[in-house]
């Protein structure tokens, strides 16, 4: 599990998303950029394919399948996070807790994980 992180001009982070098996890290290469304003860093050690960025973007832009999957995943991504906005502005922190951790279990598959 990766958590992508953005830092803030005081040092503060905040975590603004997760990935694990169901995605990807990187997502700006494919929408046309490879800079971003995230960090991205292993939450819980798995196994991982990491592949050439330019080969990525060459690959996304031949417009197969694998950019098909790829355009529903940002989708996804981007539903996410408006879920998410919404939750953090709207519920209280217990509620927010109870949201992170489930999403934790889904995406680990498991009822149990090794992060303090």
């Amino acid at each position: 599990m990766v958590s992508i992180v953005t830092t803030m001009e005081d040092g503060s982070t905040a975590e603004v998303g997760l990935v694990s098996n169901e995605g990807m890290v990187g997502m700006p290469v494919i929408l046309g950029n490879n800079t971003t304003i995230t960090t991205a860093f292993v939450q819980i050690p798995d196994t991982a394919i990491q592949i050439d960025a330019d080969i990525f973007r060459s690959e996304f832009n031949r417009g197969t399948v694998l950019q098909s999957l790829l355009l529903r995943y940002v989708q996804g991504v981007y539903t996410q996070i408006v879920q998410e906005s919404g939750c953090n502005r709207l519920h209280q922190l217990e509620e927010r807790l109870a949201r992170w951790l489930l999403t934790i279990s889904d995406r680990l598959e498991s009822k149990e994980f090794p992060l303090t």
